[in-house]
């Protein structure tokens, strides 16, 4: 067998200068993740298009007082019964505000829930910037407001879509709720943007994790995980592993179609069964 020609010094330099490029520029890209973060992960709009008057629903326009002061909008829904069944507190996702979750505004209320609907720090009319600890923050002022007008902890079901399980699921590890729903959420967030770069060390730059999965172990109150099998930005294996780790009792409602956004709307009538099946095993669970 001949021996290997050595490379030419060129073609080394080339291949150096090559490997040195790459790597400058998948650097670049890195520090770009971690400074623009905030612009990547949070899409508010201040414009609020819809409010529960607009399905013919009563409510009452609220304003909760945040951490240092900051002031959040809130719309108070009550049930249509002469006792609410449960007292949702309802956490968004990463985009547009609370206007948007109209589905979830009907939902709910046809289940006869009592439900407060709130928008993080600048998200629709509320002040501030978002940021991981900011909207945690946030949740909790909802939390503290529910418990001040006198509604007990144990009948405060949290609810979080797509970013907001991620939010959810802390609330629910620090004021342990009748039970967590996750609609759509992620393990956590260095998880997807793992699955979006080629390599690695992309998400060890995230400094917003949401750690959903994580924090399941905590919590032992009831679970309901909902997520679409065709939902492509928040991949429907997630769902699957936060059912997985989740504590008994718990429950999984599989939308058979529609995206990440659709999916709520398109399958409404599954989405609304697995509701109310999941409700009724937290009455009879106590």
């Amino acid at each position: 067998m001949l021996p290997a020609r050595p490379l030419a010094p060129a073609h080394k330099q080339r291949i150096i200068w090559g490997l040195a490029g790459f790597v400058a520029l998948y650097a670049l890209a890195a520090a770009l993740l971690r400074v623009l973060q905030r612009r990547l992960f949070y899409y508010p709009r201040r414009q609020l298009k819809r409010t529960p008057a607009d399905l013919g629903l009563a409510y009452t326009n609220l304003w909760l007082t945040g951490a240092h002061g900051n002031r959040l909008h809130a719309w108070y829904v009550p049930s249509s019964l002469p006792q609410a069944r449960a007292v949702v507190l309802f956490l968004h996702g990463n985009g547009g505000n609370m206007s948007a979750q109209m589905d979830a505004v009907q939902a709910y209320h046809d289940l006869g829930c009592t439900a407060l609907y709130f928008d993080y720090r600048g998200y629709g009319q509320s002040a501030g910037r978002p940021d991981e600890l900011g909207l945690y923050a946030d949740a909790d002022a909802a939390w503290q407001y529910l418990v001040a007008q006198g509604t007990p902890p144990e009948q405060i079901i949290i609810v979080g879509r797509s970013l907001g399980g991620g939010v959810a699921s802390w609330l629910a590890v620090q004021h342990p709720p009748r039970a967590l729903i996750l609609e759509a959420t992620f393990v956590s967030l260095p998880a997807v943007v793992a699955e979006r770069f080629l390599f690695p060390p992309a998400y060890l730059v995230v400094n917003h994790t949401y750690p959903t999965l994580q924090r399941l172990a905590q919590i032992h109150a009831p679970v309901l995980v909902v997520h679409s099998r065709t939902d492509q930005l928040i991949p429907y294996r997630h769902g699957k592993r936060l059912y997985a780790a989740a504590n008994p009792p718990k429950q999984l409602v599989t939308l058979p179609r529609g995206d990440h956004y659709s999916a709520f709307q398109v399958c409404n009538a599954e989405y609304r069964a697995g509701l109310a099946a999941f409700l009724a095993m937290v009455e009879q669970s106590g």
